[in-house]
């Protein structure tokens, strides 16, 4: 699961990381976030939760200045945001893995991937903090996201065929 994981970033940052190649600065930026997530992984991997946090946050705090297209950065943004907010929740701090969704969400919502994460992430946060009907909502968002990109994912598997 991690290594298809791993993947699916890679597929999604790819794109971005070729956008990027105008701006030497964006450039380097999109490849430190693609270390940072390897070295976490290696890190979680260790079982060394506090150095995947801390690759993943140092990404998370310098959110990508010059002229990286706001699209690439919101990814990329909430794609760290997602991953620091599972570890926040897998430790217990679900008021801090609640307000990390919250402001990974706050850089734009779209059908995809990235917000559908955050969105379940969320509603696993409320969940713990007993806050059933606001949890359910955010699942809810997930799901209808999850679906669209299904049906979507169906649909060119047919028209491959």
């Amino acid at each position: 699961m991690m290594v298809f994981r791993k993947l699916l970033v890679l597929f999604f940052l790819m794109p971005c990381l070729a956008s990027c190649l105008a701006s030497r600065e964006d450039a380097d930026f999109v490849r430190r976030s693609i270390e940072a997530h390897r070295l976490a992984d290696a890190a979680i991997e260790k079982g060394d939760v506090a150095e995947a946090r801390a690759r993943l946050e140092a990404i998370w705090q310098e959110q990508a200045a010059g002229s990286l297209a706001e699209a690439d950065r919101r990814v990329i943004l909430q794609d760290v945001a997602y991953r620091l907010a599972d570890l926040e929740s897998a430790a217990g701090e679900h008021e801090q893995a609640l307000v990390r969704c919250d402001a990974g969400l706050a850089l734009g919502q779209h059908d995809d991937l990235f917000t559908a994460n955050l969105l379940v992430e969320r509603g696993r946060a409320l969940d713990d903090l007993g806050r059933d009907g606001e949890a359910v909502k955010s699942y809810a968002q997930a799901m209808r996201i999850n679906e669209q990109l299904l049906d979507g994912a169906l649909a060119a598997r047919r028209g491959a065929l």
